[in-house]
């Protein structure tokens, strides 16, 4: 069984080797972590209130937490999902990564259909 990624992994795959306690890099690494986590946790349709024990941590599910808060930390690079502008038009960042979405495959707990017939 796997678990959540670590602030450490985090900043391994943004790049960054300097201490950053200083800088406040710290903080904004944590907030996009716990925001993924929680986004993660959101979209496999776990709810604390309703579903009895926790959430199964799976490699994919700590992969996709992973690529969602180094998403969240690199967002601001790209204001209004803006990349990078050419003379032929703009890259734009994915609003639904495709990666993301394929680790969540199999691990949904909750659909958008309602089982209330009335």
């Amino acid at each position: 069984m796997a678990d959540w990624p670590e602030a450490d992994q985090v900043k391994r795959r943004l790049g960054i080797t300097f201490s950053s306690s200083d800088s406040g890099v710290d903080e904004d690494v944590a907030l996009a972590l716990d925001a993924a986590v929680e986004q993660v946790t959101n979209d496999t349709g776990w709810d604390p209130d309703l579903d009895s024990g926790t959430l199964e941590i799976t490699a994919s599910l700590s992969q996709a937490a992973l690529l969602l808060a180094v998403a969240c930390f690199k967002a601001t690079d790209a204001p209004h999902g803006v990349a990078a502008v050419f003379d032929l038009g703009g890259i734009y960042v994915a609003r639904q990564n495709p990666h993301y979405q394929r680790l969540l495959v199999g691990n949904r707990l909750r659909f958008g259909i309602s089982g209330d017939p009335g």
